[in-house]
């Protein structure tokens, strides 16, 4: 899975950037290629919001218009979406926040502002529905709702708010008999160790469990040098120490993916964030989530995007383009980051597996390990090196393979070139008949 803002058919301040339906449809059929089959996408007030009637359910925007012509396209692919319900719970309980919701804001009246926001939800679900985009299926509650746990005065009351929201849409849903095709999913924490305070999703374990069908949390990862192997002792603490062992600890089977998460070298801005050992790292975080028992994760962030309504530079963006993809939207260029063809493997060859088992390995070795199959047998194995020169290594299986032949995809971070038209490594060699092991 991967974040993507659906604004592809939006109107941008900067025209400029604006983009041919022949660019749109090349974008759509990457994603599809390489299998992404989820992603999270913002949604949001301004969408539907008419200033000369102070409506914020005015579907007939050109921005709401251009938001479902986006996920009809994504259908036709069979891409699924989640979706944000408003970017920032905090444009609801102080009205703080950046980007919008503050449509539907009413000072000193928290009771109003749920209730609008309530019926600006419910009624974006139904028209999706009237108009057949049976592919928004998940609703993330808000982007890091918990960083009002930096403001310890009010921070239970933002966490209450949260719950507030989410037991009036649940309820809302259920009225109208729809609830069940919807994931509400959160609480979408960002992680803060720091604090030394209850963390926001220990809260909801706790507090609205009831309420919520998927439990996210997230983390980003940087180490000082890209080629350094530690990204897996990394995520392990910073993935399944915080919130594996918290689901555990309250004995949750629900479901947790982590919802964002993205691998880093120190020092490096997000405009210049290409370096080919990143790729090899993304291999190494994704055997630890799928050692971890995570059921997906989200990455942070599939294209660099330009956003509808700004055109700002600074941190994160330049001209009003967020620079976290690992590819750019191709408006901009057709050619992605190496590191994007290491991501092309892992989406290709995991978004149809069902089950993962176990790996025994010692990570001491720098080698790490992952095999998963889907419900007809087939079989994915990851395997990543993480030294700096070749290494050989001898799988041994428990059950045999029973003969199978085995493609090898090679991404080399050394050798491994960007271009503007391949999407998937092809295979650079086979393996047959693969039965009780595999040395390569």
């Amino acid at each position: 899975s991967v974040i993507y803002e659906m604004y592809t058919y939006m109107p941008y301040i900067n025209k400029q950037n604006e983009f041919t339906e022949e660019q749109a449809q090349e974008q759509f059929n990457r994603m599809q290629e390489i299998g992404i089959d989820y992603i999270r996408s913002d949604y949001n007030t301004y969408m539907t919001y008419n200033k000369d009637t102070g409506s914020y359910k005015d579907f007939d925007t050109d921005y709401f218009k251009a938001f479902c012509k986006e996920a009809k396209e994504l259908k036709k692919r069979d891409i699924e979406i989640s979706i944000t319900t408003g970017w920032s719970l905090h444009a609801l309980t102080d009205n703080s926040s950046s980007i919008d919701s503050k449509h539907i804001y009413v000072e000193g009246d928290w009771n109003k502002t749920l209730s609008n926001w309530n019926d600006w939800m419910t009624a974006s679900l139904l028209k999706f529905r009237a108009l057949g985009l049976t592919n928004i299926t998940g609703m993330f509650l808000f982007t890091e709702p918990g960083k009002c746990g930096w403001k310890e005065d009010y921070r239970y009351d933002n966490f209450e708010a949260w719950i507030d929201c989410a037991r009036t849409l649940d309820t809302s849903l259920k009225s109208l008999g729809i609830r069940g095709d919807y994931q509400f999913i959160g609480p979408n924490q960002a992680y803060y160790a720091s604090t030394g305070q209850e963390t926001m999703m220990e809260y909801m374990l706790k507090n609205a469990d009831q309420y919520i069908d998927v439990y996210t949390s997230h983390d980003y990862l940087k180490a000082t040098n890209a080629v350094d192997d530690v990204f897996y002792d990394m995520a392990e603490n910073a993935f399944y120490n915080p919130f594996i062992k918290v689901m555990k600890k309250y004995k949750s089977d629900k479901p947790f993916w982590i919802d964002e998460w993205n691998v880093a070298q120190s020092g490096y801005t997000q405009s210049h964030r290409d370096a080919p050992w990143l790729g090899t790292q993304l291999g190494v975080c994704a055997t630890a989530i799928m050692e971890f028992g995570i059921q997906n994760s989200i990455l942070w962030s599939f294209y660099s995007q330009q956003w509808p309504n700004n055109t700002n530079s600074g941190g994160e963006f330049t001209d009003g383009i967020q620079m976290c993809g690992i590819a750019y939207s191709l408006n901009l260029s057709t050619v992605p980051t190496t590191q994007y063809y290491a991501f092309t493997l892992l989406s290709k060859y995991l978004s149809t597996t069902d089950t993962v088992y176990h790996v025994e390995y010692d990570t001491i070795l720098g080698m790490y390990f992952a095999y998963a199959e889907n419900d007809e047998g087939d079989v994915t194995i990851i395997v990543v090196n993480a030294y700096t020169e070749p290494q050989k290594f001898n799988l041994d299986f428990e059950k045999s393979l029973g003969g199978k032949t085995l493609y090898r995809h090679l991404y080399n971070p050394t050798t491994c070139k960007a271009n503007g038209k391949l999407q998937i490594l092809p295979a650079d060699r086979a393996y047959s008949p693969v039965k009780n092991k595999l040395v390569d």
